[in-house]
């Protein structure tokens, strides 16, 4: 008998990852002729989809830049307040066709798509209605409250009327540049059915900072005066930016106090006093062209409280500076 050919040890793992080889390139040769020439340009995303979705249905929403192109003034009031980051499109709707159509038609038909907005209170209330669920940071109020401390008897009073949405809180600088503070402590924040900011705290409860903490003299001078009976909150609104520091809001701009102040709506007699503006300014003014320029705190400080010592505005931007150091 002759010899038995004996085979490589290794004959059968060979066919093995032959066959293997074989089935990568087949799959990788597959998935090349299969995948768009555009995918990855994204992630796991085809970089022409977008493009082809615009064909098929052009963009609804729009970015505020495009925005500000033609709307510098108001886009700019809006940026440097409150609402910053609140879009356009958010109380405005979809602007895609509003652009679209004026880009083509508007010098040839003046009458070009305007956005419109619905100028009711539940526009307003979809964020700003008080609920549970909201942060007691985040601006919210009760209607029936609200309009009983502004003693408005015109139940439909709509909010425009006193509240620019541009303008929330008629800032005369940017938010961004609202100087850091720590952060403040108020009732509401835990308590949310118990407001009455005059209740005596119980002998063991939490300390909380409050402003009387540091401006202890302030505070004083402030219980004596007209506004005693608001809480320094109502006018030195807080914008928090971390769980320990905040950003305190001066309000300079009239606009403010005539929020409270304005005589063109519907009080009772009992309301804060009412004032026309700039009338009434003209009206007090010995040059208005030399005082045109005043705003309410320059003539009313008495109605107010004395002005922060610089030691004290120093010593306040320190603690926050510390403070936001510790958290990071």
């Amino acid at each position: 008998m002759g010899d038995i050919p004996q085979k490589s040890p290794t004959a059968h793992a060979r066919v093995v990852f032959t066959v293997l080889a074989c089935v990568i390139a087949i799959a990788a040769t597959a998935r090349w002729l299969a995948y768009p020439k555009t995918y990855g340009e994204f992630g796991h995303f085809r970089g022409a989809a977008i493009e082809q979705a615009m064909n098929i249905s052009a963009p609804l929403h729009t970015d505020g830049q495009l925005c500000y192109d033609c709307h510098k003034q108001v886009t700019s009031n809006a940026w440097k307040d409150v609402h910053e980051h609140v879009q356009c499109d958010t109380c405005h709707g979809p602007g895609g066709k509003h652009i679209d159509e004026e880009k083509k038609v508007a010098v040839a038909r003046p009458d070009a798509p305007k956005l419109k907005m619905v100028k009711t209170e539940e526009q307003c209330l979809t964020c700003h209605r008080r609920l549970e669920a909201r942060p007691a940071s985040f601006p919210q109020i009760d209607k029936a409250e609200h309009f009983k401390m502004l003693h408005l008897v015109k139940a439909d009073t709509p909010c425009l009327a006193c509240h620019d949405p541009h303008q929330p809180l008629f800032l005369d600088k940017n938010i961004q540049d609202a100087r850091m503070h720590p952060l403040v402590n108020k009732c509401i924040d835990c308590h949310k059915h118990n407001q009455d900011l005059k209740a005596e705290k119980p002998k063991d409860h939490p300390v909380l900072f409050e402003c009387a903490y540091c401006h202890k003299a302030i505070a004083k001078d402030y219980s004596t005066r007209t506004h005693k009976d608001l809480s320094c909150s109502t006018c030195h609104q807080v914008y928090p930016v971390s769980e320990r520091a905040v950003q305190v809001i001066s309000h300079r701009d009239p606009k403010f106090c005539l929020l409270c102040h304005s005589d063109k709506l519907e009080k009772d007699k009992k309301g804060p006093p009412g004032i026309k503006w700039p009338e009434h300014l003209k009206d007090v003014a010995d040059n208005f062209e030399q005082d045109k320029n005043k705003v309410c705190v320059d003539c009313h400080r008495d109605a107010f409280h004395l002005a922060p010592s610089p030691q004290e505005i120093i010593a306040t931007k320190t603690k926050a500076g510390t403070k936001e150091k510790a958290n990071e």
